[in-house]
C-alpha cells in the first residue's frame, strides 16, 4: 500500500470516527473533561484560539516533515498508525464496562488500518 492511499485510508475511518463523538458527545467524556481541563480555567474565546493555533502548528509541522520526504514522510506515518492503533482504546473500555462509550462504533476498522500502515512503514 503507498503512502497516498495510506493517508486515504486514514481518512476515510476517521471522518466518520470523527462524526460519532460529536454527534455523542464525546466532549463530555471522563477522559476527554479531564484532557481538557486547563482549558476550562480559559474564556471560550482563549481556549477556542489556542486550540486552533496548536492544531494549525501541527498541521504545518507535518505537513512539511512529510514534504521532507524519506524518513520523515515515514516517522509521520509511523505516529498516524500508533494513532490509529490507539483508538482500540475503545474497544478496551466496552470490554471492561460492558457500555457502549462515544466512538465505538466507528474505531472498530481504525486499529486495523493502523495496523497495516505500521506493517508497510516497517517493511524494508
Amino acid at each position: 500500500m503507498n503512502q497516498t492511499r495510506m493517508l486515504g485510508a486514514s481518512l476515510l475511518v476517521y471522518l466518520p470516527h470523527l462524526v460519532e463523538e460529536a454527534l455523542t458527545r464525546m466532549y463530555d467524556d471522563p477522559l476527554m473533561v479531564f484532557a481538557l481541563g486547563p482549558l476550562a480555567t480559559l474564556s471560550p474565546r482563549q481556549a477556542g484560539y489556542l486550540v486552533f493555533q496548536a492544531m494549525l502548528l501541527v498541521t504545518v509541522a507535518t505537513a512539511y516533515l512529510v514534504s521532507l520526504g524519506g524518513r520523515w514522510r515515514t516517522g509521520v506515518l509511523l505516529v498516524l498508525g500508533l494513532a490509529l492503533v490507539g483508538e482500540a482504546h475503545h474497544l478496551v473500555r466496552a470490554a471492561v464496562t460492558l457500555h457502549y462509550n462515544s466512538g465505538l462504533a466507528t474505531a472498530l476498522p481504525m486499529p486495523i488500518v493502523g495496523y497495516f500502515i505500521l506493517r508497510a512503514c516497517t517493511r524494508p
